[in-house]
């Protein structure tokens, strides 16, 4: 009779610790992804207002990181802090208007980020 009770005390309790320990786990805040460490790298491709690449724009990602498109528009910044949480990406070329002049990019924790802008018809009101 001691051996039952004892053992009905030992089911008891495990019982106990076991929705106490799947209670902490759903109590917990979901973990956030990985960030890779190797850096960020932003890609795409600068187009006119009739969809051509629009070679010779300037990409601007922070004052000190840019690029130049190439001849089909494409441009490519590299060597970017990943764990920057918004990188204010900005778009310049003499005799074309881009809207919005600014756009917040967010960088993903893996991978490369693409953004595309387009040029807006100069004729356009």
């Amino acid at each position: 009779m001691r051996r039952m009770i004892l053992l009905l005390a030992a089911l008891a309790a495990a019982a106990v610790f076991s929705v106490q320990a799947q209670q902490s786990r759903a109590a917990s805040p979901p973990s956030k992804p990985a960030v890779s460490s190797e850096p960020l790298i932003i890609e795409g491709v600068v187009r006119d207002f009739r969809g051509q690449g629009l070679p010779g724009a300037v990409v601007m990602a922070t004052s000190r990181n840019t690029a130049t498109t190439g001849k089909d528009g494409s441009y490519r910044i590299t060597g970017l802090d990943r764990a920057q949480p918004t990188y204010l990406m900005h778009v310049q070329k003499p005799g074309y208007l881009f809207v919005p002049d600014r756009v917040s990019v967010h960088p993903p924790s893996r991978g490369i980020l693409t953004a595309n802008f387009t040029a807006t018809d100069p004729k356009a009101k």
